[in-house]
């Protein structure tokens, strides 16, 4: 941690920050630190630790799914350095403008191959939303944040987690899931590149509610 020096922000998280670092070698990376008082304070500890442990079996290079290459902790925060450089996330960009088709394309055959590499290590994401997918300084998607991701070879899962909005069938119903939801978490996603809202969304703001979506 002596070797790094911080350079700049680049995306704020729910329970932390992406920070561009530069090593004293020259290399410039992102380092993800995450608040350790905000962890306890949304009880998160488990989710955490679950991420840390993947993050450290993804052992083969992706264009979209960047290794974690060390992490380590200080008093306030558990940091992880990635092989990448983000300057953005999708949800930035979606408040900006919505995508053109064109756009919305390409991110989603990239999010398309950051999942199927994610099920070929043997990993289900579950949580694919624009607050999530990072954006690299050429323009790829980045799946860094992987505190709600299983390993298939679990039982299968009956949890809730994630927004109302992207959960897939199985999910609300509790019956058991697996790779399959994060593809119905795409289709949604790609709805929300092309509109700038997501298709259960009405503009009524008790009917949006997550509680609402849940129950409709």
């Amino acid at each position: 941690r002596k070797d790094l020096e911080m350079v700049g922000l680049a995306v704020e998280i729910y329970h932390g920050q992406l920070l561009l670092v530069k090593h004293k070698r020259g290399q410039k990376y992102t380092l993800k630190a995450i608040s350790k008082g905000k962890v306890v304070e949304m009880s998160l500890q488990a989710r955490v630790m679950n991420e840390k442990l993947l993050l450290s079996t993804l052992a083969t290079p992706s264009r979209f799914v960047p290794l974690a290459l060390t992490s380590f902790l200080d008093e306030s925060y558990l940091c992880i350095v990635f092989k990448t450089r983000v300057v953005t996330d999708m949800n930035a960009l979606i408040e900006r403008a919505v995508f053109s088709e064109a756009t919305a394309r390409f991110y989603a055959g990239s999010l398309v191959l950051a999942l199927e590499h994610l099920h070929s290590e043997g990993v289900v994401y579950r949580n694919l939303m624009p607050e999530n997918i990072c954006i690299d300084m050429h323009g790829y998607v980045q799946l860094m944040d992987l505190h709600f991701a299983i390993k298939l070879d679990d039982p299968p899962a009956r949890d809730f987690c994630g927004l109302a909005h992207y959960l897939s069938p199985e999910q609300v119903s509790g019956q058991g899931h697996s790779v399959p939801v994060d593809f119905w978490a795409l289709g949604v996603l790609v709805y929300e590149m092309l509109t700038g809202a997501g298709p259960w969304i009405t503009g009524d703001p008790n009917a949006d509610s997550e509680v609402a979506i849940y129950n409709r």
